[in-house]
This record gives structure tokens, C-alpha cells and sequence, in this order.
């Protein structure tokens, strides 16, 4: 009998610590969605100005050689600015990844914390 009741105990536990353990692998999951999307925006935005940089420089080298004489040559490829000289925001991903575990780690309320420490002792 005690048994019995002991080992619903259990099961009821053993289900309880899953859901926990999902409901937090979901909220890791978003975070680190959030993180890479605004990585990836930050990629997109530096490929267009990029692309943009190199089309009005080659526009640029273009419009140059139709209004001087060849002089046998191809001209040389347009410079690109250096990457300290380049304008826009810089995105620190190792900042954000630590941010964003820290700001979980504090999100995850103490109770669910100790719920998985009372689990793992009722298991042994």
C-alpha cells in the first residue's frame, strides 16, 4: 500500500519536473530567438551598406571613364573604408549572449529552483 502511494508520488513528481523542464527549455528558446533575429538584422543592414557602397563606388569609377581617355589600363578596384571608419551600430553578440542568460537566470523564480532540488532528492 505504502508503496503503492509512494510510486504516484513519484510519477506525480517525475511529470511535474518535465513540464518545468520544458517550460524553461521554451523560454531559452525564445530568448535565443530574439538574440538572432537581431543578429541577423544587424547582417542584413551591414550587406546593404555594403552593396550600396560598392555599387555608387563602381558607378562612380564608371561615370570617371567615360570622360577620360583609357590609358590602357583597367583602373583599379574602389578602396572600401576600413572597418573602424565604417558608420553604424556594432553588435557585441557575446554581450548579448551574456546578457540574456544572466537576465533568464534571473527570471527563473527561486521556487521552480528549489522544485527541481526537491526533485532530485526525492529520486535518490
Amino acid at each position: 500500500m505504502h508503496r503503492l502511494l509512494g510510486n504516484q508520488v513519484m510519477r506525480f513528481w517525475d511529470k511535474a519536473g518535465r513540464v518545468l523542464a520544458y517550460k524553461q527549455q521554451t523560454l531559452v528558446a525564445a530568448r535565443k530567438k530574439v538574440v538572432y533575429d537581431k543578429h541577423l538584422d544587424f547582417l542584413v543592414g551591414q550587406t546593404q551598406r555594403y552593396s550600396s557602397l560598392l555599387a555608387e563606388r563602381l558607378a562612380a569609377a564608371a561615370a570617371g571613364e567615360e570622360g577620360s581617355p583609357s590609358a590602357g589600363g583597367s583602373p583599379a578596384p574602389p578602396a572600401l573604408p576600413a572597418p573602424e571608419a565604417r558608420q553604424g551600430p556594432r553588435l557585441d553578440v557575446a554581450g548579448l549572449r551574456r546578457r540574456t542568460l544572466s537576465s533568464l537566470n534571473q527570471s527563473v523564480p527561486p521556487a521552480s529552483t528549489t522544485t527541481l532540488r526537491q526533485l532530485q532528492w526525492l529520486r535518490r
